[in-house]
């Protein structure tokens, strides 16, 4: 019996313990879900900012695009000149490894030697040479500042003669003082001054095709105005020669006569009026263009003036035969000044354009303005 009653214990206890387990299990779903859920909200907001980045992106695309081929071409043009640059380093290298050996190295790769009396300079055995005469010379004549303070993102000067006056200096410096600046003298300075040499092959041959580009640019402007006055003159020649046909003048490309008038429009608008009031006993009448003509002061083409005419006193004039004619004025500014005894009175006016011909145009609206005493 007293077996028994342990076996149920120790099973209660092992039941127990599988209980316990087991409700450890229940929660684990239940925290894998909350888990879960937290993922995917993450989730979502990830979803939502890789769109808006996506959008960005798609705006980006566009301008990244037309710069991509320019870039492109920019790369190839660096790689070329990467490779040319390296052609040069191993060709310096080859006659360093070639020339080392021989008597007087230094001096046959920097030149022929130097004289005593011809200005070069001795540096532990490199040989410097006077400045050559070339036709930069006067380019040269304004050195870089030495003690100019340069930032480091643009010391190199983008304008070719700055450039080679700058360049110049800088050799010049750096192999009097190679082994100060930790330079090989052997090696390093000599391959700097072949790629010098490179340059002032081509800069003299680019400054030699500039001029003689200007040179031949004067030339040509002369030469055509001397020629174009001289076809001018025989252009007019032919025009006044009275067996001259039209057809032939359009053989030659020049002017062919208007023998018929164009006929002048009579002018289809009619003028704007705006009355000035703002001095006593004076109206400033001013006449301005449509809308459609551009509005403002001033006349439409083919108009050479606009007519004034107007009536003094009341009642409103009920047509045009009631109206006194002013004048014909050319300007689209008029100042007609007024009595004293005329003060108070109501001016009624209306205008109409004149055509270069005489024609007039339609009436305009009738304003009227009181005159000021």
């Amino acid at each position: 019996m007293k077996d028994d009653f342990g076996a149920s214990r120790l099973l209660f206890r092992l039941s127990r313990d599988l209980f316990g387990s087991s409700k450890d299990v229940f929660h684990l779903p239940k925290d894998l879900f909350h888990s879960t859920k937290d993922l995917f909200h993450s989730t979502k907001d990830l979803f939502h900012s890789t769109k808006d980045l996506f959008h960005s992106s798609k705006d980006l695309f566009h301008p990244s695009k037309d710069l991509f081929h320019p870039s492109k071409d920019l790369f190839h043009l660096s790689k070329d000149l990467f490779h040319s640059i390296k052609d040069l380093f191993h060709s310096s290298k080859d006659l360093f490894h070639r020339s080392k050996d021989m008597p007087g190295f230094s001096r046959d790769v920097l030149g022929p030697s130097a004289g005593p009396n011809d200005g070069a300079k001795d540096f532990g055995g490199l040989v410097l040479l006077p400045d050559r005469q070339s036709p930069r010379q006067a380019l040269r004549s304004i050195k870089h500042p030495s003690h100019r303070r340069l930032d480091m993102a643009d010391y190199v000067p983008a304008p070719d003669a700055e450039f080679d006056s700058w360049q110049a200096t800088w050799l010049t410096y750096a192999a009097a003082n190679a082994a100060a600046l930790g330079l090989d003298p052997l090696l390093e300075i000599p391959a700097i001054q072949a790629a010098q040499t490179a340059w002032d092959t081509d800069y003299e041959g680019h400054l030699t095709a500039q001029a003689a580009a200007q040179a031949a640019t004067a030339a040509k402007e002369t030469e055509r105005e001397t020629y174009v006055a001289m076809l001018r003159s025989f252009s007019q020649q032919i025009q006044n020669r009275t067996g001259t046909t039209n057809e032939q003048r359009g053989g030659l490309g020049i002017t062919i006569p208007d023998t018929i008038p164009s006929p002048v429009p009579v002018p289809t608008t009619a003028p704007v009026l705006n009355i000035v009031t703002s001095e006593r006993l004076r109206h400033v009448v001013e006449a301005a263009k449509t809308a459609p003509e551009g509005g403002g002061l001033g006349k439409p083409g083919g108009v050479r003036g606009v007519q004034l005419w107007r009536k003094i006193g009341e009642p409103t004039p009920a047509s045009e035969s009631e109206l006194e004619f002013v004048s014909e004025f050319t300007r689209t500014r008029m100042t007609l000044d007024y009595q004293m005894t005329q003060g108070g009175e109501t001016v009624y006016y209306q205008a109409r354009w004149v055509g270069t011909r005489g024609d007039t145009g339609p009436w305009g609206e009738l304003v009227s303005a009181t005159v000021v005493k």
